[in-house]
């Protein structure tokens, strides 16, 4: 045995025990036998998720750390751990608030959500054809809904029909917006031409 990794290790024999929850067997130390219940940390939550815990399991867990003195160092840490995604009340950065109140303008903007409108009318521009996740790196923006009739924004009754909407990138929409724009005004100035004219 000589070079062998386990040659200090005591002797004692494993005993095998089989998990709780899926049933697979692990070897431990034979004074572990009456502890040892899971083959791991995973089946261990699995089996106590959703079960009632005891007064005295809740309050020896709260008492646990009462009075512990951490250093700046592992508080930082621990800090540092549960910051942005890492968060298990992570919601993708915006607050639950934040996020229905969007969800309800989108929908009274373009009868549905965004995310919606995307998955009916395809996830790509319809003039250029870049997709969203091009957009993005493009433009760092995301495609946008848009009225082909201009009965979107700013009006009560927004013309939501679904052959109304088209996906649009933030590049041809503002081209869209200044060709618009400058047809609009060319229309004012021939009509201001004309009636100085008469």
């Amino acid at each position: 045995m000589a070079g062998n990794q386990y040659s200090n290790a005591p002797n004692w024999k494993p005993t095998t025990i089989i998990c709780k929850v899926c049933g697979i067997e692990k070897k431990i130390k034979p004074c572990e036998k009456d502890k040892v219940k899971y083959c791991s940390k995973q089946c261990y939550a699995n089996d106590k998720k959703g079960k009632p815990q005891s007064k005295e399991l809740i309050e020896k867990r709260a008492n646990s750390n009462r009075g512990q003195k951490r250093s700046l160092e592992i508080r930082k840490k621990l800090s540092e751990g549960k910051l942005g995604n890492k968060n298990p009340m992570w919601k993708g950065g915006i607050s639950k608030q934040e996020r229905y109140a969007i969800e309800r303008e989108e929908i009274r903007r373009y009868g549905m959500t965004k995310k919606e409108a995307l998955d009916k009318l395809g996830n790509y521009c319809n003039h250029c054809k870049i997709t969203n996740e091009e957009s993005l790196q493009k433009f760092n923006l995301t495609l946008s809904v848009h009225h082909k009739d201009h009965n979107g924004r700013g009006v009560k009754k927004p013309n939501n029909d679904i052959s109304n909407l088209e996906i649009i990138c933030s590049s041809c929409h503002s081209r869209h917006h200044m060709t618009r724009e400058k047809a609009q005004e060319m229309n004012r100035l021939s009509k201001i031409n004309k009636s100085l004219e008469c």
